[in-house]
């Protein structure tokens, strides 16, 4: 029992580590995964399979899963985390990230729950207290995510 725990803790982890080097949350199908298998959650899987090795008398197996534990852990830390200073006083910026699935459910909700210049922050149906400035999609450009040419532009 102890061995099929380590290896559906090792086979889970593998495929969260392929997810997150590859296809990431691009597709709706992985999207799920990517965020469930985090890095830290990774490193606990590899760890349970370690652990499950070294129960079954493989210690090379247990030193591998042990050492991709270690460096996802340590992945986690050194690029999991932002740090940086604002130098605007207290109260000067708020912002607000919004996981927006690159548009899936359509831009036309997203626009309406966001307060803009000709709709007020009280009338928005999220009663959201800001002005938006912008939206930035992170990841690999894709045609369907540009931006079309503004007037004037050749297209």
């Amino acid at each position: 029992m102890t061995c099929l725990l380590a290896i559906a803790s090792a086979a889970f982890a593998v495929l969260g580590l392929l997810i997150r080097l590859t296809v990431r949350d691009g597709w709706s199908g992985t999207a799920l995964l990517y965020y469930a298998l985090q890095l830290p959650v990774i490193g606990v899987l590899l760890l349970f399979a370690a652990a499950g090795c070294l129960r079954s008398g493989r210690r090379r197996c247990a030193g591998a899963a042990l050492a991709l534990c270690i460096s996802s852990l340590v992945s986690w830390v050194a690029l999991g985390s932002v740090r940086h200073s604002c130098d605007g006083r207290k109260g000067d910026f708020r912002a607000l990230t919004w996981n927006l699935a690159y548009g899936r459910a359509g831009w036309d909700p997203i626009a309406g729950a966001l307060p803009g210049p000709l709709r007020p922050a009280e009338e928005t149906p999220t009663r959201l207290a800001f002005q938006p400035c912008g939206v930035v999609l992170c990841g690999p450009a894709h045609a369907r995510f540009r931006p079309g040419p503004s007037e004037g532009e050749p297209s």
